[in-house]
């Protein structure tokens, strides 16, 4: 049974994560997120987790995951944080690493469930 989660919902009887209860394109967050990493663990596969440097490769994941029809993990480092707000920006405080994931993140997710990903 997920964590906090529907106690009705059992891994076994579900096919596909897509099955989740909850499960929608797009970003999931809290219990629906530890349920999809739980029936990852429990079927013996690996949700991919990409590092993304800028919107084009933030677009490129995205749409290889609705190709594939599979959750993924979009990650931001700290470099490629900084490197999506703007290498020239100074990064002291890590200001800049900060600012990049924010905006990769918020650029994600108003996207990700219009391209069904």
């Amino acid at each position: 049974v997920a964590h906090g989660f529907n106690r009705q919902f059992t891994m076994a009887t579900c096919d596909s994560v897509w099955g989740i209860p909850g499960i929608k394109a797009g970003v999931v967050t809290g219990d629906v997120a530890w349920a999809i990493l739980e029936f990852a663990k429990a079927k013996k596969f690996a949700i991919p987790a990409f590092n993304v440097t800028s919107s084009s490769v933030i677009v490129a994941v995205l749409e290889a995951a609705k190709k594939i029809n599979s959750p993924i993990i979009i990650q931001f480092s700290h470099g490629g944080s900084q490197f999506i707000a703007g290498k020239g920006l100074d990064n002291a405080g890590q200001a800049a690493s900060i600012l990049g994931s924010g905006g990769g993140a918020f650029f994600a997710g108003g996207r990700a469930g219009v391209r069904g990903a």
